[in-house]
């Protein structure tokens, strides 16, 4: 059912075209696409001002 050189994207917009709710087949999708991962959320004093004096790259390497 899903095709090997499809993205997520493309293969849930393929089942809506077949008329499949691509939330049937989540088990598949999820197997073939899933991943577990962490999100890191930051919030700096100085961002945007910065990133505006000096880039983003600078800003970056100071917080590597």
């Amino acid at each position: 059912m899903l095709e090997q050189n499809m993205n997520l994207f493309q293969s849930m917009a393929a089942l809506l075209e077949k008329g499949i709710d691509p939330t049937s087949c989540e088990q598949q999708l999820w197997s073939r696409y899933g991943e577990t991962v962490a999100t890191l959320v930051l919030d700096t004093t100085g961002f945007s001002r910065t990133t505006q004096s000096h880039g983003i790259v600078h800003f970056l390497s100071r917080l590597m």
